[in-house]
């Protein structure tokens, strides 16, 4: 559950955000680092929960998908970092 929500919640959210951008709304800097820092800590943990679930089955191309889904999910987490980081200082 904690997987499918923070990927289809942060596609609304996304999606928001990017609309906003489009019709010259500018969001607020609080909101903006406070989803960014959210998304990092579901992000993350929903990778680092995929890859405890699949690192001891058995070898295939769905436990090899959901590995990548796994890695893409960290790094995501990452991103959603660096653009709080970057939100925060005001770059």
């Amino acid at each position: 559950m904690l997987t499918t929500g923070t990927f289809v919640g942060f596609i609304i959210i996304m999606i928001g955000m990017a609309a906003g951008y489009v019709l010259q709304t500018p969001i607020n800097r609080r909101i903006d680092i406070f989803f960014s820092l959210i998304g990092c800590t579901l992000f993350v943990a929903s990778g680092a929960l995929i890859i405890e679930a699949y690192q001891h089955s058995s070898k295939g191309e769905y436990r090899d998908k959901q590995l990548g889904k796994a890695s893409m999910a960290i790094i995501n987490g990452a991103v959603f970092l660096v653009d709080a980081i970057l939100t925060f200082r005001g770059e």
